[in-house]
């Protein structure tokens, strides 16, 4: 039994009992230095949403940094090791409690893991101010492109039963074609989503994916919607970090397409020449191997409990599109070896 689960499901919308546990009502009380920290690979849980929003909040002296890698139970090579963890702990505290030189605040506050290319780089700001952010539009053939579908009109459809009742996941998929030259998504993402279902609610997920010139995928990151939550605070969002107020849910009117705006986990990856760009939008949560535990694979959020058709809009009318983050190409000196940490 976790009655900390339980409390949750009990309170499904925002309100008094997470106003009291989030830190993001209390952030004119920090007074100390913060130093945030997660790895990408947190986009299944809050980990890595919230070293961003408190990084964010925070108004004193702070610093973040965002790892590689990691596997539970192991490590992964690509990861820093619990030896240079420790060594940078030890800097910051030396610095704040000890008054000793460690040039820790000399530094670049913000410290990321670039996939693709597997390097660390430093960072002054998130996001990133040299981001170029890009539309890419799904296209009827299941294609990402940089020019809207302006002829098909039919929806693209997926059908998703119970996972009570059937194991399968359904998706939609889209990709660009092979890249002719490298390209880095570092910040955050967004998916507008021009949709209608059968239903009065519905979960949407959307998964973004590394695919190599040999078909092989790597999953960077996701976001999760209920089609409930839909409602934006305007002057909280924008289009690349969409804000959910998650007070008044409102069904969803069976057979009427509505704009949902899903936040996508941000990430870094390097996309190398030849490989390709995906997403997938589906209804149901996919087990994470790098989230496995001795009970299982560990995934985020209920499903749900109907037989749901979901229909997606990619025309004149209806541009359903991705919001991507491109950071133009990097100077080679801005990259640091992890043994500098």
């Amino acid at each position: 039994m976790n009655p900390v689960f339980f409390d949750m499901l009990m309170n499904p919308t925002d309100g008094p009992y997470w106003k009291e546990r989030s830190p993001c009502t209390n952030y004119d009380k920090i007074k100390i230095p913060v130093y945030c920290g997660s790895g990408w690979y947190g986009h299944t849980i809050t980990h890595l949403t919230g070293a961003f929003r408190n990084y964010a909040g925070v108004k004193g002296p702070k610093k973040m940094i965002i790892s590689g890698p990691y596997f539970r139970g192991q490590e992964h090579p690509l990861a820093l090791s619990w030896r240079e963890y420790h060594e940078l702990m030890i800097r910051w505290y030396d610095h704040w409690f000890k008054n000793k030189d460690t040039g820790i605040m000399d530094e670049p506050p913000i410290k990321i893991f670039v996939m693709g290319v597997n390097k660390y780089r430093y960072e002054n700001e998130w996001p990133l101010k040299r981001t170029n952010w890009r539309k890419l539009f799904l296209r009827a053939n299941g294609t990402l492109s940089a020019q809207p579908e302006t002829t098909f009109e039919e929806p693209h459809c997926f059908v998703q039963i119970p996972p009570t009742l059937i194991k399968d996941i359904q998706s939609l998929e889209y990709t660009t074609p092979p890249l002719a030259e490298p390209v880095e998504v570092t910040g955050p993402l967004a998916l507008c989503l021009h949709a209608a279902i059968d239903q009065d609610d519905t979960n949407w997920i959307a998964v973004l994916k590394d695919i190599s010139p040999d078909g092989s995928e790597r999953e960077l990151t996701r976001g999760w919607l209920k089609a409930s939550h839909r409602a934006l605070d305007a002057a909280k969002s924008t289009p690349w970090l969409p804000y959910h107020t998650h007070v008044n849910p409102e069904p969803v009117k069976p057979g009427v397409i509505y704009e949902y705006a899903v936040e996508i986990r941000p990430t870094s990856n390097v996309f190398d020449v030849g490989h390709r760009i995906l997403l997938e939008i589906c209804n149901l949560d996919l087990p994470a191997p790098i989230y496995m535990t001795e009970r299982g694979p560990q995934t985020s959020h209920l499903a749900c409990g109907r037989t749901v058709m979901h229909k997606v809009y990619c025309n004149e009318r209806y541009q359903s599109h991705l919001i991507l983050p491109i950071i133009p190409k990097s100077d080679p000196s801005q990259w640091i070896n992890t043994s500098n940490l």
